[in-house]
């Protein structure tokens, strides 16, 4: 089984406990389809990624405070294929890793990962800003609030608009402007954020895309939000994204030649019973797939 598979049997088994897990998530559980991703990566793979001056760029600005607003977003494309998700998947973790060094400073990190096996609702703007929401209401192992009653009133708001728009017909409903409104206040709170957001080609409308990318652009014109916000897609343009307008950072993903070799290294025993311990063999099927992946 491929690892998208075991992805989508994941959000299958997300949609079949709709109201249980984790803090009652009814929405697409990023957090445990990240974990997918990443144990199946091959460990090595798409670190190239960190060392490019656009990502340096992009999650360690020049200086102190806010980054230049250009360089608050990388968007990187490629054909498919060419290991966007795995990518996606090595920067949150780094920025995870940026987070536990970062002690009790105020950084958070949210993402999505789209498919096209999502139920169409799992792509309504209103749930994924409030699945993003979700992942932004901190808690106690993460952050300290203990004796900040403003940070408490605005955590405990948020959670209940949280629980109101995720319970559905048990709920009272909550507009997506009330969802934003309260977005903008949590994400104020943080010193700095990063949203990473993988396969924009395959949500499945168009319209409530735009809507969540417009309003994570509104976030980043606020002059006292710091908001990064990285994204992947097959296509190197996405209308009403406004990537270009802004001038953003862009990379594009091919398979890196170090990236492939690793992998085959690592998998080269299932073909055991075909090349045996034969080292030449290996070595020409090596070079044989690098080249065939060069010219994808």
């Amino acid at each position: 089984m491929t690892v998208h598979r075991l992805a989508n049997a994941l959000r299958n088994q997300n949609q079949k406990q709709l109201g249980r897990g984790r803090e009652g998530l009814p929405y697409q559980n990023y957090r445990d389809i990240h974990t997918t991703f990443y144990d199946e990566m091959t460990r090595g793979t798409c670190q190239w990624i960190l060392k490019t001056p656009e990502y340096r760029a992009w999650c360690y600005p020049r200086g102190e405070g806010i980054p230049k607003r250009n360089e608050k977003t990388l968007f990187c494309y490629g054909v498919p294929g060419a290991g966007k998700t795995f990518v996606a998947t090595a920067v949150i973790q780094d920025i995870r890793g940026l987070i536990q060094d970062a002690g009790n400073r105020r950084i958070g990190v949210a993402f999505i990962y789209f498919s096209r096996q999502d139920q169409e609702t799992d792509h309504e703007a209103k749930r994924l800003l409030c699945n993003l929401l979700g992942q932004l209401i901190p808690t106690q192992s993460r952050h300290t609030i203990d004796g900040d009653v403003t940070a408490q009133e605005l955590f405990v708001n948020a959670r209940q608009v949280y629980n109101d728009s995720s319970h559905g017909e048990n709920g009272r409903g909550v507009a997506l402007e009330e969802i934003r409104n309260v977005l903008a206040l949590v994400t104020a709170w943080y010193e700095c954020i990063f949203v990473i957001v993988d396969a924009l080609e395959e949500c499945c409308s168009q319209s409530q895309l735009q809507m969540v990318l417009s309003t994570i652009n509104s976030l980043q014109d606020a002059s006292d939000i710091d908001i990064r916000f990285f994204a992947t897609s097959t296509h190197a343009n996405v209308p009403g994204s406004g990537f270009r307008d802004r001038k953003c950072l862009s990379l594009e993903i091919r398979a890196r030649e170090e990236d492939v070799r690793r992998y085959l290294e690592d998998r080269m025993w299932q073909l055991q019973d075909v090349i045996g311990e034969n080292s030449e063999l290996q070595k020409l099927v090596k070079d044989v797939v690098v080249v065939g992946a060069d010219q994808v």
